[in-house]
């Protein structure tokens, strides 16, 4: 919501231009369409042309149980409400030492999750050297909202 709007001020400021044309790809697409549904008035206004390349729209194909597990609204609300309400952790970061240690920790007592993550999103098991997995996530992803894991939890569900 902050973050793209943020580099557009800056492209704007820089270039003198009054709109930009933005390109997204991936999760970027994903950003994007939160920011313009969350801040409609600022994007109509600060964007002239939006390229979405490779919108992530649908996730019914994912075989891992515990991912699938995880996206049901009975386990994640109450993780985020926990996350956000309780311990004011409004994005995952794992840029800090103490993010990355408490993934670290998070792989060390839940090890099936994090070979799940890591086959699903960031390792092939059958070419990647996954007896490093517990480092390798613990920086995965690098930096994302909680709103993102939510909304690919409702493509999951739906």
């Amino acid at each position: 919501m902050y973050d793209v709007p943020a580099f557009i001020d800056k492209i704007k400021h820089v270039t003198g231009n009054p709109t930009v044309s933005y390109v997204g790809h991936s999760a970027g697409t994903t950003q994007f369409m939160m920011g313009a549904a969350m801040r409609p008035d600022y994007f109509n206004e600060n964007v002239n042309y939006a390229a979405l390349l490779a919108p992530i729209v649908h996730m019914g194909n994912i075989e891992v149980e515990s991912l699938k597990t995880l996206a049901e609204p009975q386990y994640l609300d109450p993780a985020i409400k926990y996350a956000v309400g309780y311990l004011h952790f409004w994005n995952i970061d794992t840029k800090t030492k103490a993010n990355a240690y408490l993934f670290h920790l998070f792989c060390e007592a839940f090890g099936e999750i994090c070979n799940d993550m890591s086959a699903t999103f960031v390792l092939n098991p059958d070419v990647d050297n996954v007896s490093r997995t517990d480092e390798m996530v613990s920086f995965f992803p690098a930096g994302y909202s909680w709103r993102n894991f939510a909304h690919y939890a409702q493509i999951v569900n739906s």
